[in-house]
């Protein structure tokens, strides 16, 4: 019988008299390898390491459940919302009322992603055209002379006819069944086990699912145009979880073994750049994850370029680079390569303000200063820890930041620099 265990981001846990099979230890093996979390085998137990990722592990008898330290299960639902930019949020108490075990965060992510096919439904399935072989009594397209003679040799009195045929049988419509096939067995919530099944029916009378999702992937990001964009949000959670639940074993030989792991710094990198663009004053634009314009050389060689994940733009003038980084301040404080690669970013960007984002319990503000050997400040890097909750509380039910709150949470809590267009005056939060 599989038991819960249930432990925590960034912690440290121990298991007692949790034994793993040579096969489930090739799986920890892969886990630690890949940086997920790491699970190390001791004589009277399992000490498990976690880190930035949320989720679970089946491994043998045990199921491993590892949840966030920051919030509420409402808040961190409503923190999914609003980062996904899902259309309305109070659907989330809809279907689930979610367990603390088993399917947890696979249960948030589905019933999302159900409620974008429900939306999508209402809209109709996507229909394309695509080209298709069939032996067809009278003529429709063009006739396969090829395969026309080798018919006639045999007597047949159809025609072989290569036509365009209006289909739902289409690779949008493919990914969101294959999805819900890939994802069913993590399941625990009776309504959403129903509610999928019945979309998967429906689905199933529509397109097939017997193509390797990872492919379709490739083939959506090549072909993905404007005639399917009322399914992107869609297509985006179900991306979610395919990297959550098949990236993790893949080619190992060792599938019957499962893990969903969501990655918690990427949620909150998505987070930091919506608060800002949607809380920024007039005449700002954020940039999220583009090149910075500098990159590193060896041996004449260009090697990655440097990419920060939020660049803030004043008339078009660079004025701010910033990182997130998902592991609470209270806990890690700021490790000096975070401080290194800031560093990199305000030399590279000529840029007045650096500044890392990290989740807390309570706002605070402090800096760095890095200062040269007769002791002049070179460089200061802030440190502004998020305060969640506080920034979450003022979000409504349709998923939007009340206005009365922007300029607060811009000035307060994200400790931004407000330049005030009417006055011609720079206000600084520091």
């Amino acid at each position: 019988m599989m038991k819960d265990y249930i432990t925590q981001e960034h912690t440290t846990t121990y298991l007692e008299n949790v034994t793993l099979s040579k096969r489930a230890l090739k799986v920890a093996e892969t886990l630690s390898d890949s940086g997920f979390l790491k699970l190390r085998q001791v004589a009277s137990g399992l000490i498990v390491e976690t880190g930035s990722y949320i989720g679970g592990v089946k491994l043998d008898s045990a199921n491993i459940v590892i949840r966030p330290k920051f919030t509420s299960d409402r808040m961190l639902f409503k923190m999914f919302a609003y980062s996904l930019e899902l259309e309305d949020i109070t659907f989330l108490d809809d279907y689930v009322d979610f367990p603390a075990t088993k399917g947890w965060i696979t249960d948030l992510l589905v019933m999302c992603l159900v409620k974008e096919i429900d939306n999508i439904l209402l809209k109709g399935l996507l229909r394309r055209y695509k080209e298709q072989e069939e032996n067809l009594t009278s003529l429709r397209g063009k006739i396969d002379f090829n395969r026309l003679a080798g018919q006639y040799a045999r007597g047949a009195v159809s025609i072989p006819c290569r036509f365009e045929g209006f289909s739902t049988d289409i690779l949008e419509n493919r990914i969101l069944l294959a999805t819900l096939n890939l994802v069913f067995s993590w399941l625990s919530s009776p309504p959403l086990l129903s509610r999928v099944s019945y979309l998967i029916e429906l689905l199933s009378e529509e397109a097939r699912s017997d193509f390797p999702l990872d492919r379709m992937f490739e083939d959506l990001e090549r072909k993905e145009d404007r005639l399917g964009n009322y399914y992107r949000r869609a297509l985006y959670l179900c991306h979610l979880i395919y990297q959550a639940t098949a990236f993790t074993f893949r080619g190992n030989g060792i599938a019957d073994y499962q893990a969903f792991l969501f990655d918690m710094n990427s949620l909150f990198e998505k987070f930091i750049y919506r608060i800002l663009k949607d809380c920024a004053p007039f005449d700002y634009q954020i940039k999220y994850q583009k090149g910075i314009g500098g990159y590193y050389e060896s041996g004449g060689k260009r090697s990655s370029s440097l990419i920060p994940d939020f660049q803030t733009y004043y008339h078009n003038q660079r004025v701010c680079v910033a990182d997130a980084k998902y592991k609470l301040y209270e806990d890690r404080r700021v490790d000096s390569v975070d401080l290194y690669q800031l560093t990199a970013y305000k030399l590279a960007g000529n840029t007045e303000d650096v500044v890392i984002y990290y989740p807390a319990q309570n706002k605070f503000s402090s800096y760095y200063e890095l200062r040269g050997s007769e002791g002049k400040e070179l460089l200061r890097i802030r440190v502004v820890g998020i305060p969640l909750t506080d920034i979450l509380e003022q979000i409504n039910d349709k998923g939007a930041i009340k206005k009365s709150a922007r300029r607060w949470i811009w000035g307060e809590l994200l400790n931004c620099k407000y330049i005030d267009t009417r006055k011609d005056e720079i206000k600084i939060n520091m």
